[in-house]
């Protein structure tokens, strides 16, 4: 991965049980990406991350504080082309999008967890390595 990386992952609602341990996203960022944002976008549905305050108030709940995070529709969306789209000629994204070079999404983040899994102990065997079947799905 090259240039600006932006690493999206669900930083989660308030306490919430569905998110990636930090300490893996951590380990992954300090040793194989140090220059990489966390990237997210605001919710569509009422809730703690709808507006860009609330979702900072979030971020700082659940423990995101150790790597930039840039929600990328903060300062609004663009209209990207989508050549041969079947349903649709154009999508919107957060603006911020624009800025990135190289994105890391939820399949490499999965086999690169598998990777920090192994560098940071934890008390979760399963959650900890994740299968190549899992990481396909």
């Amino acid at each position: 991965m090259t240039g600006k990386v932006g690493i999206k992952l669900h930083t989660g609602e308030p306490h919430g049980p569905n998110i990636i341990p930090r300490p893996w996203v951590k380990t992954l960022i300090a040793e194989k990406l140090p220059k990489a944002n966390i990237v997210e976008t605001n919710t569509y549905y009422q809730g703690a991350r709808y507006t860009t305050a609330e979702h900072r108030k979030t971020l700082a709940v659940n423990g995101w504080d150790f790597a930039p995070v840039d929600i990328m529709d903060e300062e609004g969306t663009a209209m990207l082309p989508v050549k041969g789209g079947k349903w649709f000629t154009e999508m919107s994204v957060g603006s911020h999008m624009l800025n990135y070079d190289s994105r890391c999404s939820s399949l490499r983040i999965l086999r690169a967890i598998r990777w920090a899994a192994s560098a940071v102990p934890t008390r979760t065997s399963a959650l900890a390595a994740p299968t190549a079947a899992s990481a396909r799905r």
